[in-house]
């Protein structure tokens, strides 16, 4: 049996009758309540991978200016200062604890669900079954990396400034409407760079309703779009920053659209480091299949009238298009990550809507009914998810778990074993982290934490290995570090048993090995303070007194600062120059 073509826009004209606009209520409820319920756990999650990052990037920020241009503790890599505004509410309700920092998260992503209906409504129409994207959406897996990791709430919160401006622009009246869409719409630049798909989106709503394009909305975010390049620029100083990649671009986007479609439509073996997209041609074959069905989608629905559908599409592609800058210029240890859809995947959960609502009747309650069960499993799945990021340790142990090949996961594995002082386990995990694939860095940073542990271990041998192992890879601060703490254990041994000239023979040593470090990494606090430890130790005073001091200089903390301060405190006061 035929349907008559989709309409474009959504059934207005009459009031739908009180038993349906009392369902579809009901249903908006359940699909924000799903939300919350959903990622309710996420309360309880500790600071994982990067969060404490983020805890010092925010103590930072002393000011609006900062906000605007950031400090040289904030990578040159993003332009976020929203997400950093967030940051300080949670920091001021909260301190350095992290449950307001997740608390915030899950209530963004549950407003984005109500979100997501208000615009479901708008634009697709006001039959219960609609608000299924919008369920879907709510609970899909995809979204926990996004929601239950502090450091990955930009995508959630850009989400919710794009979700407002596409909402407020299918107004006609009021016309301060459509202007406060303008004004979300600079706030979610300011979130995160998948914002400027904005620019191109949110004018063709007027073509989707079949209005006439209101030029002066237009040209007033192509003017914010322009001041907000030119603010990035002037707070980073290039629009963008990295290592240009030398994969083949073609193969490599499609395999990255592969990648992103499979997890859409079965989420299973997530993980949240990627270090490659997965070899093969299946991924780019997926990948070039969606880009054809997509695009032949997109003209016979335009075809057909229907102007939503091809919104949609565009949606999709255009908030998933700036993740690639991360493959193209390599910014981060991962090339594709579950976080990158979840913008995108609000265009899928309004297609999904499309798609139940154009259905006839007794279709439409099937698959509307097949839909929700669906929902209750991706919900069950991301409760399970959610538990990988509930600390460190079991963060870690899921990523060396997808990812056994490679040597980062099972080295940031070792050092959660060694902050709990299983040793053996954390020997394990970087003897593993050797055999792993892993560039020069990669290794040179597995030898010296190695040659750490073995000195920790007392295996003093064991550890000068590691450190010179390091350093036939290539030459860092670190190692030359290690080598001279080594050389400092190894003159207290000798002072014990009563050998001072090998003592004095290892402090010379650990001498030349912490000026090395120095030379190569001059703002190293560490570095600093320990040699004028050792500096103090052969009597030079002079010396000990500028190397300690520019370790407080540089903002050494904790017990190196306390060190640093206590030793200053013996040594006599500077002679006048």
């Amino acid at each position: 049996m035929s349907t008559r073509p989709a309409r474009s826009r959504p059934h207005t004209s009459t009031e739908p009758p009180a038993a349906a606009a009392s369902a579809v209520w009901w249903w908006s409820a359940a699909a924000v309540a799903a939300a919350a319920l959903t990622f309710l756990p996420a309360w309880r999650n500790g600071f994982v991978w990067d969060d404490p990052l983020v805890l010092e990037q925010v103590r930072a920020i002393h000011g609006i200016r900062d906000l605007i241009v950031p400090p040289e503790l904030i990578p040159r890599f993003y332009y976020r200062p929203l997400i950093f505004l967030t940051y300080l509410v949670d920091h001021t309700l909260g301190g350095d604890q992290p449950f307001w920092y997740h608390v915030s998260v899950v209530a963004t992503h549950t407003l984005n669900t109500a979100l997501l209906c208000w615009l479901t409504a708008r634009l697709v129409g006001t039959r219960p079954t609609a608000m299924i994207g919008a369920l879907l959406f709510a609970v899909h897996p995809i979204h926990v990396e996004s929601v239950a990791w502090v450091a990955g709430r930009s995508d959630v919160v850009a989400a919710t400034c794009m979700l407002l401006s596409a909402a407020l622009f299918t107004y006609d009246r009021p016309r301060w409407a459509a202007w406060c869409g303008v004004g979300t719409y600079a706030l979610a630049l300011l979130a995160k760079e998948v914002a400027i798909a904005g620019v191109l989106l949110l004018p063709l709503l007027d073509l989707v309703r079949g209005r006439t394009p209101r030029w002066p909305l237009t040209t007033a975010l192509s003017a914010t779009t322009l001041a907000y390049v030119v603010m990035r620029h002037a707070a980073l100083g290039s629009a963008l920053t990295g290592t240009l990649s030398t994969a083949p671009i073609v193969v490599t986007m499609l395999g990255a659209v592969g990648f992103y479609v499979s997890k859409l439509l079965l989420p299973i073996g997530l993980s949240a480091y990627v270090p490659e997209i997965p070899d093969g041609a299946l991924l780019p074959v997926l990948g070039l299949v969606t880009l054809t069905v997509a695009v032949a989608v997109a003209a016979v629905s335009t075809q057909r009238g229907d102007r939503i559908t091809p919104w949609c599409i565009a949606w999709f592609l255009a908030t998933l298009a700036p993740s690639f800058a991360v493959i193209v210029w390599q910014m981060a240890q991962t090339p594709v990550a579950d976080r990158y859809l979840y913008v995108p995947s609000i265009a899928v959960s309004l297609l999904v809507s499309r798609v139940v609502t154009s259905l006839q009747s007794r279709p439409r309650q099937r698959v509307h009914a097949a839909l929700v069960a669906v929902a209750g499993l991706l919900a069950v799945a991301s409760v399970l998810r959610n538990r990988v990021w509930a600390d460190d340790l079991v963060f870690w142990q899921d990523v060396t778990a997808k990812a056994p090949a490679y040597a980062f996961g099972h080295r940031e594995l070792a050092q959660m074993y060694l902050r709990r002082n299983q040793l053996d386990e954390a020997e394990a995990a970087l003897n593993r982290a050797l055999g792993a694939k892993a560039d020069a860095e990669g290794r040179v940073m597995t030898l010296n934490n190695l040659g750490n542990l073995y000195l920790r271990r007392q295996q003093l041998d064991q550890a000068e290995q590691m450190f010179r192992q390091g350093l036939d890879v290539h030459e860092h601060e670190y190692l030359h570090n290690g080598l001279g703490r080594l050389a400092m254990k190894r003159a207290e041994l000798a002072q014990a048993r009563g050998d001072s000239a090998e003592a004095l023979r290892q402090v010379h040593l650990a001498q030349a090995q912490l000026e090395r470090c120095v030379a190569i990494a001059p703002n190293e606090p560490k570095a600093h303070a320990l040699l004028g430890q050792v500096l103090y130790t052969l009597n030079d005073r002079e010396g000990a007194r500028q190397h300690l001091q520019r370790a407080l200089d540089l903002g050494a903390e904790g017990g190196v600062a306390e060190i640093s301060r206590q030793y200053l405190k013996q040594l006599p006061a500077a002679s006048p120059r």
